[in-house]
């Protein structure tokens, strides 16, 4: 009886093991494909315009827990993130995300994301990297589009050293990039093209502090105000119209 006890013991706390080396960052699934560990900055506020997300962190591995979504003073939702085998699941505002994560030792980032309010979906997108990681190729499902009818559109990314490409199908859009370091990784470099499909379904910007969308873009977009704390801390305050403070 005692043994029998201990092989059941023993088999939790292997099954508990396992489900947190996938569920934590960096990830941990094996025989997945080796990718590097970004760290970001952990940002507490994020602001643009009159919107203002608020985020925690927790754990070993500083993960966000808690994402806090505002209109001005007006909390409109306040969701935490759920880990599982998969991936992450969270609600912002009216859409809860479903995070389902690919298979990779190292490093997290997205296979799919999936949009829904209650049990219908409101869009679906499916993510493809390069061999250095960055985001190359995105599908965008959206089952409501075309009177009903759904839609399926495909988004790619091409870079240089100076630019991002983004061609949405039937319009391209650029971003020449600065010389100057994204510190921490906290700028989501691709909302500055104005791409509505990157910017609406792709590229979530409250999403984008789980670091999921694989290696962030380096330097910062051109022709943007850029403020930092200040001489002795290089981590960015502010990118154009977007605000940054930290814990």
């Amino acid at each position: 009886m005692k043994k029998m006890r201990k092989f059941r013991e023993t088999i939790l706390k292997l099954s508990i093991t396992a489900a947190l080396s996938i569920a934590t960052f960096p990830s941990c699934k094996e025989g997945g494909e080796k990718v590097p560990f970004i760290q970001f900055e952990h940002v507490k506020e994020f602001t643009r315009d009159s919107l203002r997300t608020y985020m925690e962190y927790e754990g070993m591995y500083n993960r966000l827990s808690l994402i806090r979504y505002q209109v001005e003073e007006n909390i409109r939702s306040s969701s935490s993130v759920t880990y599982t085998a998969q991936g992450m699941i969270c609600t912002i505002d009216t859409l809860t995300y479903d995070v389902k994560l690919a298979a990779t030792v190292g490093g997290s980032r997205a296979f799919s994301v999936t949009a829904s309010i209650k049990d219908a979906t409101v869009y679906y997108v499916e993510y493809q990297f390069d061999a250095a990681g960055k985001l190359t190729l995105a599908k965008v499902i959206i089952p409501g589009d075309n009177n009903g009818a759904g839609s399926e559109q495909w988004v790619s990314y091409n870079y240089t050293a100076d630019n991002i490409e983004i061609n949405e199908g039937n319009a391209i859009y650029n971003i020449p990039l600065s010389t100057e370091e994204n510190t921490g990784y906290v700028c989501n470099a691709y909302a500055f093209a104005e791409a509505p499909l990157t910017n609406r379904y792709i590229i979530n910007p409250d999403l984008y502090f789980l670091n999921i969308y694989g290696m962030p873009v380096e330097q910062l977009p051109a022709g943007e105000t850029i403020q930092r704390i200040g001489a002795n801390d290089s981590r960015l305050s502010r990118v154009g119209k977007f605000y940054y403070t930290y814990y």
